[in-house]
């Protein structure tokens, strides 16, 4: 069983509070976090396989306590390995805008695609998780496949998130990127 756990440390590399526990069950690989400073919350992300169900898992952190206060499952199938290189990224801005929070991209090889789907708290603090969609999608033929996203930590003054994976192609890899809001 391989588990993700979190400490906070301040910028003097001084550890602040104790271990935080992520999951309980499961292999989970690639975990990776952002801040949302509005809120004062860190997001999670990571990529679970737990009896047979592979799934992109999210929770929240409170900065203050430590505590996780969300949890959510971002994707989930019963595929064999569908999910990989979940990673994160927040909206930084420092005004509350309840519609905007996390944007979280992994790869998708039940759609042969790289994903994403927005995570972000309402007015009443629960937590929204709209649908996925389809960010890169490769039809290049066999072998033709994009891979390993990552997203910027943070969104420019426009609410946008920068997002480059690798595409290998019969021909060798490369790199493509484009912007999702």
């Amino acid at each position: 069983v391989v588990l993700p756990r979190s400490v906070q440390i301040s910028s003097a590399g001084i550890q602040v509070g104790g271990l935080t526990f992520l999951a309980t069950q499961g292999v989970c690989e690639h975990v990776r976090v952002a801040n949302l400073p509005w809120q004062d919350r860190f997001g999670v992300v990571w990529v679970q396989n737990d009896f047979g169900i592979g799934s992109v898992q999210f929770s929240a952190v409170e900065a203050l306590s430590g505590l996780v206060s969300h949890s959510s499952v971002i994707a989930s199938t019963t595929a064999v390995a569908p999910y990989a290189h979940a990673d994160i990224g927040a909206v930084a801005s420092e005004t509350p805008q309840f519609d905007r929070g996390f944007v979280v991209s992994f790869e998708d090889d039940i759609f042969n695609a790289i994903r994403a789907r927005r995570v972000y708290f309402n007015a009443m603090d629960q937590l929204v998780s709209p649908f996925a969609f389809n960010v890169l999608v490769d039809q290049g033929g066999i072998g033709s496949r994009y891979s390993e996203p990552a997203i910027s930590k943070c969104a420019n003054d426009s609410d946008r998130f920068l997002i480059a994976a690798r595409r290998t192609t019969g021909v060798g890899p490369s790199v493509r990127t484009t912007v999702a809001v």
